[in-house]
């Protein structure tokens, strides 16, 4: 309801936090964010858990991507859902093996989006200015996208 809403005052894409919007944007004919999250928003940070959160994280954006896709829907972006269902480890290891999605969207035609909302705040003593120690990320507070296309 509200991006159906949203896309008829004017909003050009959905930004899908629940991975249920692709056919409304498929429907709508406007561009899709297919972002990760694991958990529902109340608990989503309640120990957060994967075997393997690259791999995983990547198998679930890459089907979202080939339904998009199959559908037509554009522009396409994918997004790992930095902070939603994951441990600050999790998030370290999304964003050092932020290559790895480059090329996933590159398959899909897509683009990468990464929210650094919750990176100010992690623990261990890692700060969003030290993320730049972790395989050349650069400064995440000052890169709140990236675009493979």
């Amino acid at each position: 309801v509200v991006a159906r809403a949203a896309v008829g005052v004017g909003a050009s894409i959905i930004n899908d936090v629940s991975a249920r919007l692709l056919d409304v944007a498929a429907e709508l004919g406007v561009g899709y964010v297919a972002m990760h999250a694991q958990g529902e928003p109340r608990s989503m940070q309640v120990r957060p858990t994967y075997e393997d959160v690259v791999d995983e994280v990547a198998a679930f954006l890459a089907d979202l991507a080939a339904r998009a896709q199959q559908r037509g829907v554009r522009p396409l972006w994918i997004d790992p859902g930095i902070g939603f269902g994951k441990t600050v480890e999790h998030n370290l290891s999304l964003l050092a093996h932020s290559r790895q999605f480059v090329a996933l969207a590159q398959k899909y035609g897509a683009g990468v989006l990464v929210g650094a909302v919750g990176l100010r705040r992690t623990r261990g003593g890692r700060t969003a200015r030290g993320l730049d120690r972790h395989r050349g990320l650069g400064d995440a507070r000052r890169c709140q996208y990236g675009s493979s296309t």
